[in-house]
């Protein structure tokens, strides 16, 4: 009989035992902070270390690749992997308690993140060869300013940081010193940067100073300043900020035409073209450079939402690819050398993945047939492979791949016991590093790290019936057997979840384990923009004003707290405030 270690354990009033992690896992033998991998199939995908559904993040120093995980003892912490080794790098929030590194970024050789040792709330951290430390307490005391957006321009890290004085404002960090870069929105409103794009050594961002409203904004080495205010006395919410060579591209709304295609160069800052004529929106959406050509989805009465494209000499649909006033809706573009991978739908096969090229757009594959939808996701190009997730309507959502040649199924990573009812793997996070694929995604068992030897992926042992090619995903035999808790009832947080913020999600998360038991949880939606210290929002979610939380419980399934945050208005984002009754940890 296994004594599965958990997070919590006490006996709640007429509530069962809580254990709280997005998906609680142990080892067989967890004995070690070092996993040793035996020697597997070059082809097959291993799950190196557990990890969390939203640890997504990844970063290389050297040989190693730095990311979220966990043996449960020690909660999710900051571990590191040469894809033999994986070893714990520091236990930062001691205990079983996450510290939970995210934003993982590198200069040089330093690895920078946020992460909360339970005593100074969320900040910014840093690892090198010799150390790993908390960088500065930015917001003075236990609350954190959660670093965010985290961004390099040379030797400097700028970032988003929130402290009581200045609410949400733009910062920087090098080897010497980590400041704030400009107050934009003097006193604690903030000015809630975002959108940080890095053209040249000019980072370009949206903010919001109080006066003109949300608009285009730029710091270089010497100044931060408005590049124009694009919507006097309103919003122009700039967005999806993308480049060509010195040319910054996006979409923005000057309250005349609607929300379209805009530019700024080094002399002026204009729109390029007003994709749908008069106040309506044409809203440029996913702007994706390929060369010296910028594509996009952009709506229009004729066409509906299309794939369009600009150069320097015309701004044009590409093709009406659902003929008529039809969406086809193209999303998540990405380009592999001088092919442009996108989903679309055409209105006989549903959301499928289509790729565009100098001679020709067309559907690369009807993944899900018979109408169903393939829906391909979380695109990530490697050498000359795009690999993504994708669901067949057999497996589930699981790893695909294609090249010039073929698209196949990689794994089948979630083996489903009933056929008829098929579950997702959700590969999701893709890294590489070397000629390794590094993955975030889920089994049987629970989520976790994966990587696959993509220089070989075209031979090996298949012992997977369900497996669409010839590769091969098994776990090595080596790495100690995962053991779920499932039947030890975890809290997680459901799907619904979706429209909280990953920051959100992680603040209930620590707000709940600070206790031993629970036995009333209740959330409360602020509508006050501002609150004052007193009312300090956990988290920022996006036009969400009002949430509720409830506790499904059945003899043989998981134990949930469900987050439902809906929207009863139009404002802007305010916050959640969590409310928990019961015993606190001494």
């Amino acid at each position: 009989m296994l004594n599965l270690p958990l997070l919590h354990s006490g006996r709640l009033s007429g509530i069962a035992v809580l254990t709280v992690a997005l998906t609680l896992l142990s080892f067989l033998t967890p004995s070690s902070n070092s996993t040793t991998l035996a020697q597997a199939a070059a082809t097959v995908p291993v799950k190196l270390q557990t990890t969390d559904e939203d640890a997504t993040s990844k970063a290389v120093i050297g040989s190693f690749l730095y990311f979220p995980g966990t043996d449960l003892t020690n909660g999710i912490e900051l571990w590191k992997t040469d894809g033999t080794s994986t070893t714990l790098v520091q236990d930062i929030r001691t205990g079983s308690a996450d510290s939970y590194p995210e934003g993982l970024i590198a200069i040089g050789e330093t690895l920078y993140f946020s992460a909360n040792d339970g005593i100074h709330g969320d900040e910014l951290w840093m690892h090198n060869s010799s150390t790993t430390t908390m960088v500065r307490d930015i917001n003075d005391g236990p609350a954190g300013s959660f670093p965010d957006r985290m961004t390099v321009i040379g030797e400097t890290l700028y970032f988003v940081a929130e402290t009581d004085d200045s609410g949400h404002e733009l910062w920087k960090s090098n080897s010497s010193t980590t400041t704030m870069v400009r107050d934009i929105n003097d006193g604690p409103a903030g000015s809630s940067p975002s959108r940080l794009t890095v053209v040249g050594e000019n980072l370009y961002f949206r903010a919001d100073d109080a006066i003109h409203g949300t608009e285009l904004w730029v710091h270089n080495s010497t100044t931060t300043t408005m590049v124009r205010d694009i919507a006097s006395g309103d919003d122009s919410n700039p967005d999806d900020l993308a480049s060509i060579g010195d040319t910054l591209y996006f979409k923005a709304d000057d309250v005349i035409h609607g929300r379209e295609l805009w530019m700024h160069n080094s002399t002026t800052t204009t729109m390029v073209r007003d994709i749908n004529p008069g106040g309506a929106n044409g809203n440029p959406d996913g702007l994706t450079s390929m060369g010296n050509t910028l594509y996009f989805s952009a709506f229009d009465d004729d066409h509906g939402y299309e794939l369009w494209m600009h150069n320097s000499m015309t701004t044009t649909i590409v093709r009406d690819i659902n003929p008529g006033p039809n969406h086809s809706n193209p999303q998540r573009l990405l380009t592999m050398g001088n092919t442009l991978y996108f989903m679309a739908d055409d209105g006989a096969h549903a959301d499928e993945l289509w790729m565009h090229n100098s001679t020709s757009t067309s559907m690369v594959r009807d993944i899900n047939p018979d109408a169903g939808v393939g829906s391909p996701d979380s695109l990530y190009v490697m050498g000359n492979t795009l690999y993504f997730s994708a669901n067949d309507g057999s497996h589930g959502r699981e790893l695909w791949k294609s090249d010039a040649t073929t698209t196949t199924m990689v794994r089948n990573l979630w083996v489903e016991s009933d056929p008829s009812n098929p579950e997702d793997g959700n590969p999701s996070g893709f890294l590489a590093f070397g000629s390794t694929l590094y993955f975030t995604a889920t089994d049987a068992v629970g989520w976790g790290l994966w990587k696959l030897d993509a220089a070989s992926s075209g031979s090996g042992n298949n012992n997977n019936s369900n497996s669409g090619s010839s590769s091969t995903t098994s776990q090595a035999p080596a790495l100690p057997t995962l053991i779920t808790t499932r039947a030890d009832s975890g809290v997680k947080f459901a799907r619904n979840t979706s429209k909280l913020s990953t920051k959100a999600r992680k603040a209930i998360r620590n707000k709940i384990q600070s206790f031993e038991s629970v036995s009333f949880i209740a959330c409360t939606g602020l509508t006050d923009s501002n609150p004052s210290s007193a009312e300090r929002v956990l988290a920022r979610t996006r036009a969400q004003n009002t949430c509720s939380l409830a506790r499904r419980s059945s003899p043989d399934t998981d134990t949930k707290i469900q987050v439902r945050v809906s929207s009863a208005n139009g404002n802007s984002a305010h916050g959640v405030r969590l409310r928990v009754t019961g015993t606190k940890k001494k």
